[in-house]
């Protein structure tokens, strides 16, 4: 998708400069939700890789149930509240990225589409005038004869 814009920047950037920046900053905005779930999953892996870590660390030092029960009640704890903003990050870029491919890509298309059409129409238009020129050639005006008065022969 991203290449067929890069194909036709040109053409959006003459035609329509504000959709075209406007399609830009959604474009931003798909990616800064993405980067968004990339950091909570990266987060959650941490945390999640981290409990059974502390639990081992525990466990050598001194054979204790308080730390085993702590720890691991953490980490489910911990995966529901990583799954539940795991979600609203994914569900924020599904936001983005349909509002850029279902609303945004057709309207610039459309706008230029439009704008284009409207160029090609005028150019066929002068096109015409040119070819079949409206004002028809000049007509010599006829004048009546002038004839002597009866009165002067």
């Amino acid at each position: 998708m991203i290449n067929h814009l890069k194909s036709a920047k040109n053409i959006f950037l003459l035609n329509d400069k504000d959709g075209f920046s406007n399609l830009k900053i959604q474009l931003f905005n798909i990616l800064d939700a993405a980067r968004d779930v990339l950091l909570s999953v990266e987060s959650a892996q941490y945390r999640l890789g981290g409990n059974p870590h502390k639990i081992n660390r525990y466990i050598s030092k001194r054979a204790d149930w308080y730390y085993q029960h702590k720890y691991s009640v953490r980490t489910a704890t911990n995966c529901a509240a990583d799954k539940k903003t795991v979600e609203e990050g994914l569900a924020k870029l599904t936001l983005a990225y349909q509002k850029f491919y279902s609303q945004m890509v057709p309207k610039i298309g459309n706008n230029v589409k439009g704008i284009l059409k409207n160029d090609h129409d005028d150019k066929v238009a002068e096109v015409k005038r040119y070819m079949h020129p409206v004002d028809p050639k000049p007509v010599q005006p006829k004048f009546p004869k002038w004839e002597s008065p009866a009165e002067l022969d």
